[in-house]
């Protein structure tokens, strides 16, 4: 099977599951928030990034919480933050405001989420505006292993943001050569491959971009047309339907015979 055929395949199939509602597929395609006007707006990034492994979203509950969590981090001043903040002491507000009677501990969901926004706030607090930090993520555009560098930089400064989350963070911005090697990509592209999800986060995240590249798309488009799949979850459109993960895999296996 070629890059062009699993795409071909993997498109077409979402075109086939797609609710009726859905008219534009296209506004999937190009990055959650790439509409940012300033550094608060890429700082919000960061946090949405940093609440989005596993069962946080559903442990954190943002969207029930956002005006309270808005309002406790100065819609994402982050100069206030770091001037009012430690990761301790945003952790124990958590506790308090939500009444959160989870067990004190590293593994604390809130607990990893708190240093999260801490740190984000001092990294993007390292940069004067919105040019000086287009200009760094530019710095690393150069290929495949440059663009993979920068992810592995952001999981050394900020606590909580992995390699996958690190990627997420920076296509959600719209830098759509970026794709997140989460459970879903891992094994769709390693299903492409033949080898029964061998693959870790990093070498998903090569393999991946290099299969998009090949088929004439961004990483970014191809990253939500198999996550779309995957989760059901047309979120646009307010729309969720079964996940097919299972019924592409199934394509894909007798596309690959």
């Amino acid at each position: 099977m070629t890059a062009k055929q699993f795409y071909d395949i993997c498109y077409n199939y979402l075109l086939e599951i797609k609710p009726q509602q859905v008219e534009n597929l296209d506004k999937y395609f190009v990055g959650d928030d790439k509409d940012y006007n300033n550094l608060n707006d890429i700082y919000y990034r960061l946090t949405v990034s940093g609440r989005n492994y596993q069962s946080m979203p559903n442990v954190i509950g943002y969207n029930e919480k956002k005006n309270q969590i808005d309002e406790i981090l100065f819609n994402y001043d982050y100069i206030q933050i770091l001037k009012n903040y430690t990761a301790e002491s945003l952790y124990y507000l958590f506790r308090e405001v939500f009444n959160i009677t989870s067990t004190d501990s590293k593994m604390n969901t809130w607990y990893k989420w708190s240093n999260s926004i801490i740190d984000s706030a001092r990294f993007i607090s390292k940069f004067q505006n919105i040019d000086d930090f287009k200009r760094f993520v530019s710095c690393y555009a150069f290929n495949i292993y440059t663009r993979a560098s920068l992810p592995m930089l952001l999981e050394k400064e900020i606590k909580g943001i992995g390699f996958a989350l690190a990627c997420d963070f920076l296509k959600e911005l719209g830098y759509t050569e970026y794709c997140k090697p989460d459970v879903h990509i891992i094994e769709i592209i390693s299903e492409f491959d033949g080898l029964d999800k061998n693959y870790d986060q990093y070498e998903a995240f090569k393999r991946f971009t290099e299969v998009a590249l090949l088929a004439d798309t961004t990483p970014y488009k191809l990253d939500k047309i198999v996550w779309l799949i995957c989760s059901g979850n047309f979120y646009m459109d307010e729309i969720k339907i079964k996940p097919h993960k299972i019924d592409l895999i199934n394509k894909l296996k007798i596309a690959g015979h």
